[in-house]
C-alpha cells in the first residue's frame, strides 16, 4: 500500500549516491501524493536528471580536452612567428635557426594533438563507465520501486 512508503523511506540509507538518492526521491513522491500512479514516470525523470548531472560534472575536463589542440596550434603560430622574426637578409645562407624554430613550432602541435587523443580516449572510457553505473542504478531503482505499490 502507498501508505507504507514512509516506513520504507525511513529505511533507505543516507548518503548522496545515485541509488539512495533515487530511492529517496521516488519514495518521497509516493509519500507526498499518497499514490504510486506517477512513480514509473518519476523514476524515468530521475534517471534523466542523474544522466544530465553526470554529464555536467565533467564540464571543466571537457573544456580542457577541447582547449589542448588550440594551445598546440597557438604554440605553432608563436614558434613560426619567432622563427620568421629572427630571419634577416644576412642570415639567408644560415637558416638553421629558422629551421630549429619551425621544429619547435610543429612539435608543440604534435604534442598537443597526441595529448588530446589520449585525454579524449580516457574521457570516453570514463563516460562509458559512468553510463554503465547509471544503468545499474536505473535497473536497481526500477526493480526496487516499480510495481511495488498498489
Amino acid at each position: 500500500d502507498p501508505s507504507a512508503a514512509g516506513e520504507l523511506l525511513a529505511r533507505v540509507p543516507g548518503g548522496d549516491g545515485y541509488l539512495p538518492r533515487r530511492l529517496r526521491e521516488g519514495l518521497d513522491l509516493v509519500v507526498r501524493t499518497g499514490s504510486a500512479d506517477e512513480l514509473e514516470n518519476h523514476l524515468k525523470y530521475l534517471a534523466d536528471v542523474d544522466a544530465a548531472r553526470a554529464a555536467n560534472g565533467y564540464g571543466l575536463v571537457r573544456f580542457i580536452v577541447w582547449a589542448i589542440p588550440i594551445m598546440g596550434f597557438l604554440g605553432t603560430v608563436i614558434g613560426i612567428t619567432v622563427a620568421i622574426a629572427s630571419l634577416s637578409p644576412t642570415q639567408l645562407e644560415n637558416i638553421s635557426g629558422v629551421v630549429a624554430g619551425l621544429g619547435t613550432a610543429f612539435d608543440t602541435t604534435a604534442t598537443a594533438l597526441a595529448l588530446s587523443m589520449v585525454l579524449m580516449f580516457l574521457q570516453f572510457v570514463l563516460d562509458r563507465y559512468e553510463q554503465s553505473l547509471l544503468a545499474v542504478v536505473d535497473e536497481k531503482a526500477w526493480s526496487s520501486l516499480a510495481g511495488r505499490f498498489q
